[in-house]
């Protein structure tokens, strides 16, 4: 059963009305003023973040139902209009399977609200090949939206593979050592061991790491013991004698050995020549290396240096060594280079990069790769690799000018 109640008013119909418009007008005022606060919160926040990206190395722009929220000038370069931001670099790649692959799990991480991270490498009007970072993830309350980033890196492959390079070359140095070497740690396990000792023993490097030096050679040597003289057995069952010397370093808290394996003590007349033979591939590969080196000593100085360090800085070698590291470091950047070194000298560290701008006879921004030298398991120096960034910081100088110059011109050309 229903009740039906109905309001009975003396009043006349035109004030009932003229009450009831007033009410609704007052709930439509309520109503826009909170969509007032509410679009005046989102756009502080926009404008906030706007800024915060603005700031960022990487060019920026995010999307919001299938339109800019914000675009970094930057971004133009590589993203294209918000219903499809990679159409661009897709166009670009339409030979490339494997970048088409990449770019179609972005586009998908993109449409489900995913992050998601991708290398690109892509080829330059003048033939060289540039890298790029794109990154995709969703922007979180109170916006909404998904953010697309992307980040020349270059300069940073180039230094990478660099320093591999440098690192594959001083492997193959000490791979064809005329010792042996290993490293182990505490519980005797080998970590590592050159190819010439597993030559010797007629294995190779791969199938000796992980195993026991009680497996490999028949006892575990007392690191702390100096020296060790044994009997080994290498291809064939052939057996010869040999001294193992250890010295003992702390790799990040875990203690490891550095050995070295000599075979059948040969006259000092032998290890002469073998030691001045290591020596002089040893130079060669410093001397003769594409970045600049630098060893310093604990008290901060350099020892020594090699030829691109010098030529990098229009200074030679009587002029560098014995000077503080720091002396040939700009003095706004002279603090910041100070307490780097130091960290990594004191151990609290075990390596540092840092970007500085040298004194020398010409201007040069470069990326330093600090790592700290041992002997007998204590700090004894540090091995300064410099890597000439110059060009490419000016490169950037330029691009950033020029997409300032554009926008200026764009403005311009709205404000005709």
């Amino acid at each position: 059963m229903a009740a039906v109640w109905a309001y009975q008013s003396d009043a006349p119909p035109t004030l009932v009305q003229g009450l009831a418009t007033g009410s609704v007008l007052l709930l439509l005022m309520a109503i826009t003023f909170d969509h007032m606060k509410r679009y005046r919160a989102l756009e502080r926040e926009r404008q906030l973040l706007s800024t915060v990206l603005q700031s960022y190395p990487q060019a920026a722009l995010i999307v919001h139902n299938g339109a800019d929220l914000f675009r970094d000038p930057r971004a133009s370069v590589l993203l294209g209009l918000a219903h499809d931001p990679l159409a661009q670099l897709s166009a670009m790649a339409y030979a490339d399977d494997r970048l088409q692959d990449e770019i179609l799990r972005l586009q998908a991480a993109a449409l489900v609200g995913a992050e998601r991270r991708a290398e690109v490498s892509l080829s330059t009007p003048d033939g060289t090949r540039s890298r790029y970072a794109i990154t995709t993830y969703p922007l979180k309350r109170p916006l909404q939206g998904q953010v697309w980033t992307v980040e020349d890196i270059s300069a940073r492959y180039v230094i990478e593979e660099t320093l591999r390079r440098d690192w594959e070359s001083m492997s193959d140095f000490i791979d064809l050592l005329p010792v042996g070497c290993y490293s182990a740690d505490a519980s005797g396990t080998i970590r590592w061991i050159n190819q010439r000792l597993a030559e010797w023993l007629g294995r190779k490097p791969q199938d000796l790491t992980g195993l026991t030096l009680d497996e490999v050679i028949g006892q575990t040597p007392d690191p702390e013991g100096g020296r060790t003289e044994l009997r080994l057995s290498g291809r064939g069952g052939e057996v010869f004698q040999a001294m193992i010397a250890h010295t003992v370093f702390d790799d990040g808290g875990e203690t490891l050995t550095r050995s070295v394996v000599m075979r059948d003590l040969v006259s000092e007349h032998q290890w002469e020549r073998a030691l001045k033979s290591a020596e002089r591939r040893f130079r060669w590969l410093f001397d003769d290396a594409p970045v600049g080196i630098a060893v310093v000593e604990l008290d901060g100085t350099i020892g020594t240096c090699n030829l691109a360090l010098q030529s990098m800085l229009g200074i030679d070698h009587d002029s560098l060594s014995g000077k503080p590291a720091t002396d040939f470091v700009v003095p706004e950047h002279r603090l910041v280079a100070a307490e780097e070194l130091s960290k990594v000298l004191g151990g609290s560290v075990t390596g540092t990069h840092l970007e500085v701008k040298l004194r020398g006879r010409r201007d040069v921004i470069a990326q330093l790769f600090v790592s700290p030298t041992h002997e007998e398991g204590d700090i004894s120096g540090l091995i300064i690799h410099f890597i000439d960034a110059t060009e490419q910081r000016n490169l950037e100088v330029q691009f950033d000018q020029s997409q300032k110059m554009q926008a200026m011109v764009q403005l311009a050309g709205g404000v005709a």
